[in-house]
């Protein structure tokens, strides 16, 4: 009576695992697919995905607890936990503290996956229907995304442009998802031999095909090649066959309808009504030619498993062949152009000097330089973001390395990446070997290594792991892979035989003992910083109302000190209160906020700036300059620093009694700048989401220390294509009185007889201020 009522339990236990993992597939994408987006906005979905995650935890404890087997120390099941334990001691080291933590965090959540997956594909019945609601939840998005495209829904950014991106709001990220489901797809309709229950899936070819095509991704394409290629190889010639035969009808279908379907994208006219009906009356057409193939066509009828073997490479390395000629009609656009329609155009342009192409090598190029500066621990999580401007070739923007080994092992060196790599590899080489003695393309289990392996390899080229939710899929079936292996090799002891065994059952124990610990802990700072984040909307909500928001931003810092966002906001609103009031008592708080900030997250460049505006706005001068000497270094790029350095040199300079020390710093900080414009304007350099480059503000500040060293002839030949005379702009009256200046310093008043006039009738004070510099000018060039 006893041992039913504990495998009850267990049972139960387990479903709940099941269930909750479901809901989560269901859910969890339409909170933008958890993109790790750093800041506030993207944070609370991934914050309700961590309490989720450690329920699940404590849920995996007590069926632990009842099913002592289940832990084995030479299992994954156990050494999963060396994953997030790799991100712990890259902590230590780590660049920013607070994305440190944020990281261990997230590891510990896909460790959880993994564990999960393994527990529910050792019981047939939980594992289908996970998989089922994998295929109901990919199917949900797909229509969800056409939703948006005939504007019946608004979800923000489901269409990036003139490219559908779904609920990732990213194309690529969206075509990565879509790979895989496309292929898993294929994958049920060749398996099932009931016509019902195929017809279903057959369906919705069409649509998540025209989904690929309409997410225009270059790289979507060619990954799509490689995800086919190696599907291929894993599958019999048979199946092959089938596979080839229905996604050419699918291609031809979806191309054929695609014109009139991406003109009917939102906001046009009646396009929905007219999009969703030749949509359905594809899919319905595509869906009785597969049933016509699988039917009627004896040749391709599969009658039993046909187990993998040499044979199964010819048709994809034929297949490779083909790519490559196709390929190279692609490269030719001009010349296969009116074969493709427009609007599709964009998916074969291949073009490797493109920004698109050539911005990722210099991503990857300074990548390395990155992973050379701290090879075996990395610096910690959030590493790349964090740093990347210090090392970057050039003034691009990229939080993303768009390749997610090379920023795993920047944030945890080469050991974690290896720990990585061998742990996702050792489970590959099991899955693989089981797979081609037996054939496990009937399974559940080969579903799962279809999507991990769309995902992974699109993570190669991509930031598409950047986004929890498909991290968190490809975790989920990886544990789901290595159980469907290793289950058979595991020993059936019940409890009575492990406690019999005393040494195992203390080990055991504290396992079980250490996963609640670590379920607790994830549960209690995962709430905190949930409310936390509650607050601070709730502050930001009312900074946009211009109501009263202390209350709640200072519980926002006070619940999760670390968050660099929320501090530097308090600080930001210290400072316009100090601008309002001159209250000395702000002081030393705000003061104390960024010293402490600065300790922890030292390449936080709005850490950076707001520290520079404190000192200047409370006329620490000199400290200011002082700390731009000091960090310039570690933000190369960063143009508005150098705005601040040579504006302060100017200042500085001209109170100082060396001034000739300030005016050469700044010659030479000029000269430094113009090389690095130079280089920015480079005809072989592309730069997206920046530049770089001297502006008029610096020429003006350079200008002002020229005429302080006499070189009169230089102020007047800069400035002098700067005047605009529309003086109720504070900038345009400056550049008009430097020039002024100048031009009387050599003599040229007749030169500038009208500007002269209008600046001085427009402005008032500023003759005095002209007449007042010139004598300064001539005074210090005569001492």
């Amino acid at each position: 009576m006893q041992s039913t009522t504990n495998g009850s339990l267990s049972k139960g236990l387990l479903s709940s695992i099941a269930i909750i993992i479901s809901l989560f597939i269901l859910i969890a994408p339409y909170s933008r697919g958890l993109f790790l987006g750093g800041s506030f906005t993207f944070d609370k979905p991934i914050y309700i995905s961590l309490i989720v995650a450690s329920l699940i935890l404590l849920i995996v404890t007590f069926y632990s607890m009842k099913n002592l087997s289940v832990i084995k120390f030479k299992d994954l099941i156990v050494w999963v936990w060396i994953i997030p334990l790799t991100f712990v001691i890259s902590a230590f080291w780590g660049v920013s503290k607070y994305f440190s933590l944020y990281s261990v965090y997230l590891q510990i959540f896909y460790a959880i996956l993994f564990v999960a997956g393994v527990l529910i594909a050792q019981n047939l019945k939980y594992l289908k229907i996970v998989e089922l609601t994998l295929y109901v939840s990919g199917y949900f998005i797909v229509i969800h995304g056409f939703l948006n495209w005939f504007g019946n829904v608004n979800y923000t950014d489901a269409i990036f442009g003139y490219r559908l991106a779904g609920v990732f709001q990213y194309p690529n990220a969206y075509a990565a998802f879509l790979i895989g489901l496309f292929f898993i797809t294929i994958n049920q309709i060749i398996k099932l031999k009931e016509w019902k229950k195929y017809i279903s899936y057959s369906l919705m070819l069409v649509p998540v095909m025209l989904s690929m095509l309409f997410t225009l991704s270059r790289g979507g394409v060619l990954l799509f090649l490689v995800v086919l290629f190696v599907y291929m190889c894993l599958v019999g010639w048979k199946k092959q066959i089938n596979l080839l035969a229905i996604l050419l009808i699918t291609g031809i279908a979806s191309i054929a309808i695609s014109t009139i379907l991406f003109n009917a994208r939102t906001p046009s006219t009646n396009g929905g009504q007219v999009g969703w009906a030749l949509l359905i009356f594809t899919s319905m057409i595509v869906a009785c030619a597969v049933w016509f193939i699988k039917e009627k066509i004896s040749c391709l009828k599969i009658t039993e498993n046909q187990r993998p073997t040499y044979r199964n490479f010819i048709l994809p390395v034929s297949l490779i062949a083909f790519a490559f000629i196709a390929g190279y009609v692609a490269l030719l656009i001009d010349k296969a152009a009116p074969f493709i329609p427009s609007h599709l155009r964009r998916i074969f342009a291949f073009d490797f000097a493109q920004a698109a192409f050539s911005d990722r090598f210099v991503f990857f190029s300074d990548a390395l330089s990155v992973i050379a500066k701290r090879p075996f621990f990395g610096f910690g999580g959030g590493g790349w973001a964090a740093v990347y401007e210090k090392y970057r070739s050039f003034p691009y923007t990229s939080n993303q390395v768009h390749n997610f080994i090379i920023q795993y092992v920047i944030e945890v060196g080469l050991i974690g990446g290896i720990v990585l790599l061998a742990f996702i590899g050792w489970i590959v080489f099991k899955y693989l070997k089981k797979h081609y003695q037996t054939d496990l393309s009937e399974t559940s289990s080969f579903t799962f290594l279809i999507v991990a392996m769309a995902l992974l390899i699109h993570s190669l080229v991509d930031f598409t792991l950047s986004f929890a939710y498909l991290a968190a899929i490809v975790f989920l079936s990886l544990g789901i892979m290595w159980s469907s292996v290793h289950i058979s090799e595991v020993a059936k002891r019940t409890v009575k035989e492990i406690r019999a065994n005393k040494n195992a059952f203390i080990w055991k124990s504290a396992y079980i003992s250490l996963m609640a610990i670590v379920a607790i802990a994830l549960l209690v700072t995962s709430s905190r910083s949930l409310q936390a984040n509650s607050k601070y909307e709730t502050a930001m909500d009312k900074l946009y109302g211009k109501n009263e928001i202390g209350t709640e931003l200072y519980s926002a810092v006070r619940m999760h000190p670390g968050n660099p966002e929320y501090a530097l906001l308090k600080v930001n609103i210290e400072r316009q209160l100090y601008n309002q009031n001159h209250d000395a008592s702000l002081i030393p708080q705000t003061r104390e906020t960024l010293l402490n900030l600065e300790k922890t997250e030292p390449y936080n460049k709005m850490l950076y700036n707001e520290y520079i505006q404190f000192l200047i706005q409370i006329n620490e001068l000199e400290p200011a300059l002082e700390l731009i000497r000091k960090r310039e270094a570690d933000f190369p790029w960063y143009q508005e620093q150098y705005e601040l350095y040579l504006k302060l040199l100017l200042t500085v300079g001209s109170r100082s009694e060396n001034k000739g020390i300030y005016w050469s710093e700044a010659e030479k900080l000029y000269s430094e700048l113009k090389t690095k414009e130079s280089i920015v304007k480079n005809e072989n350099v592309t730069v997206q989401n920046g530049g770089f480059g001297i502006n008029p503000s610096m020429s003006l500040t350079m200008s002002q220390i020229y005429l302080w060293q006499g070189k009169y002839k230089q102020v007047s030949d800069t400035t002098g294509v700067l005047v605009m005379q529309d003086f109720t702009i504070p900038y345009n009256v400056e550049v008009a009185r430097v020039y002024v200046v100048a031009m009387l310093l050599q003599n040229r008043e007749q030169e500038i007889t009208d500007l002269y006039n209008k600046l001085t009738n427009d402005v008032q004070g500023i003759k005095e201020s002209i007449d007042r510099t010139v004598a300064e000018v001539k005074n210090e060039q005569n001492t």
